[in-house]
């Protein structure tokens, strides 16, 4: 056999380059879209994306959503603070007692507001009404105010002088905050039966603030009094001698029947007027209460 020649330069083996690498060329497919032979894109890597969330890949409705609170966003927090203030509103409107009656009591007396006084002296009145707005209860608003003159002060502590430690602490600032009280209660509150000190009743008596009890009741039925008939003292009647807290106030403290104040005339109107009646008529009762142990 005859040897064939190799040629170095033609022969890779001979040229020890080992075997040569072939670059495949760019194949041609025919047919199909360039849709289909376009390199698929890379994730994260869309035009008009931030952060590398593609805005396609949203869904429809958080795009409307910030659409909306872009150019609507005042208009929105108004009307979800408007909402919130009105809910509120309604569950208290539902929540809050409906009273039958209304009473206050301004004066000297230390225990006026404690829990057991304010419980025994609504038991009390509750004895002398009727359900006057239907709702199954007989409900009693029973306002203290506790409140005293200079004189009364002045008295105080003569009585306690040499036994400074004993005398009741008296709140100075406190007196001066009822005295604020009063009066507003006195313009805009919606108390018309009243138990007053005689100092505080004189003061409204004068003024025109009282109403004459004979309006509501035989001058005859009324225990005698230097009042002319605009108030009486509650420890003259049964019912201010017969119920525990009431036989407990001060023995000089004044029974009467409040005017409506003007401002209240005009904020409520027929409400304060149907108030008013419903005080007379517990009024009327308390007059004609007899003492069960009275035989």
């Amino acid at each position: 056999m005859q040897d064939t020649e190799k040629n170095p330069a033609t022969d890779p083996q001979e040229s020890g380059q080992g075997p040569a690498e072939q670059t495949p060329l760019p194949r041609k497919e025919s047919g199909g879209s360039a849709a289909e032979s376009a390199p698929a894109p890379i994730e994260g890597d869309v035009p008009g994306s931030a952060g590398g969330e593609a805005s396609a890949a949203r869904p429809r409705w958080i795009a409307f959503l910030d659409n909306f609170w872009y150019h609507h966003k005042f208009g929105t927090l108004v009307t979800a603070f408007l909402a919130v203030v009105l809910i509120i509103c309604g569950v208290q409107m539902c929540n809050r007692t409906s009273y039958d009656v209304h009473v206050l009591y301004a004066g000297p007396w230390f225990d006026c507001a404690t829990s057991s006084r304010v419980s025994a002296l609504e038991d009390a009145f509750a004895q002398c009404m009727e359900d006057y707005n239907g709702d199954g209860k007989k409900v009693v608003a029973y306002r203290p105010i506790w409140i005293m003159s200079d004189a009364q002060l002045q008295a105080l502590r003569e009585e306690y002088a040499g036994r400074e430690e004993e005398m009741p602490y008296i709140n100075s600032t406190l007196l001066a905050q009822n005295a604020e009280l009063l009066n507003a209660e006195l313009m805009t509150g919606e108390a018309v039966i009243c138990l007053l000190d005689p100092s505080i009743f004189t003061e409204l008596w004068e003024s025109g603030w009282t109403c004459p009890l004979t309006e509501y009741v035989d001058a005859s039925a009324l225990p005698e009094n230097p009042f002319d008939n605009h108030g009486i003292y509650l420890k003259d009647t049964a019912f201010g001698q017969y119920f525990t807290g009431l036989n407990q106030m001060p023995e000089d403290t004044v029974l009467c029947v409040r005017n409506t104040s003007i401002l209240t005339g005009i904020w409520s109107g027929e409400e304060a007027a149907q108030a008013h009646a419903w005080a007379e008529d517990v009024f009327r009762r308390i007059l004609a209460f007899r003492r069960p142990d009275a035989g």
